[in-house]
């Protein structure tokens, strides 16, 4: 079988969801974070990448494990983010 991931960066979190063909949900693992505070901006938020983002390593690899699926037969992921664009790079 076949299955999609979908990587979803919130304002409070981070998940990693997989979901078979049918669309069913196979296996989820999220973790929580915070974001820092600009000096002198008033309600600013500033997003830690390098912290975060062995956040997002991390939820990949709960949910692979959780899942118990061979990584190899994941054929699409899906992500999403706060509402903002996101660019992803190759090699």
């Amino acid at each position: 079988m076949n299955y999609v991931m979908s990587i979803d960066a919130g304002t409070g979190s981070v998940r990693a969801v997989i979901f078979d063909e049918l669309g069913n949900e196979i296996a989820i693992a999220s973790q929580e974070w915070v974001h820092l505070s600009e000096d002198g901006v008033d309600g600013s938020m500033s997003f830690d990448y390098t912290k975060n983002w062995g956040y997002v390593k991390s939820c990949i690899k709960r949910a692979i494990n959780i899942s118990n699926i061979n990584p190899r037969d994941i054929k699409a992921i899906t992500s999403s983010s706060m509402r903002e664009g996101i660019v992803l790079y190759d090699k």
